[in-house]
């Protein structure tokens, strides 16, 4: 059956070609998949998709668009009323080391060296990671990652050895 699976450089392409948005997330779905639908080729879909993707990722893409190379340029309904790309905004990440990721990883680090206690891992981390140890702990653990033995904290399968002096 042929049909044209929207990923995100479809997407993008039948929403600025078809439905003359820049920005496809702003699209409700179901106006994609209808536009899709109505560009759909009866003969050649697999060809027809693949071509798509690649518009999508080579000439019409997310940031800016190539619209003197596009073969669909003269057909584009924003090319046709667009006078400049609008500027994509890309969230900026925070800093890693505030991530709850790092601070997992430190204690997953941490812990490859044998059982560590509590106070022991809030000493590695930097203090805004600290306060938050139990919680970080508490989620290695769901995740099956780390186990308390004792007082201990381990990787699951290690065994926790005496920590008395």
């Amino acid at each position: 059956e042929p049909t044209t699976p929207a990923d995100t450089n479809i997407a993008r392409v039948i929403a600025r070609v078809q439905l003359g948005e820049f920005e496809h997330r702003t699209v409700a779905r179901w106006r994609i998949d209808a536009a899709a639908r109505d560009l759909m080729v009866e003969a050649g879909a697999r060809d027809h998709n693949l071509a798509l993707m690649d518009l999508g990722a080579m000439a019409c893409t997310a940031r800016n668009p190539a619209c003197e190379r596009c073969p669909l340029s003269g057909a584009c309904n924003w090319f046709a009323k667009a006078e400049t790309a609008p500027v994509a905004v890309r969230a900026t990440a925070p800093p890693f080391a505030t991530t709850a990721r790092f601070a997992r990883g430190r204690i997953v680090d941490a812990l490859r060296g044998g059982p560590s206690t509590e106070d022991e891992l809030r000493e590695l981390l930097p203090e805004q990671h600290a306060q938050r140890l139990p919680k970080y702990l508490e989620a290695l653990a769901r995740d099956r990652l780390i186990e308390l033995q004792g007082e201990a904290w381990c990787l699951v399968g290690d065994s926790a050895v005496s920590l008395a002096p």
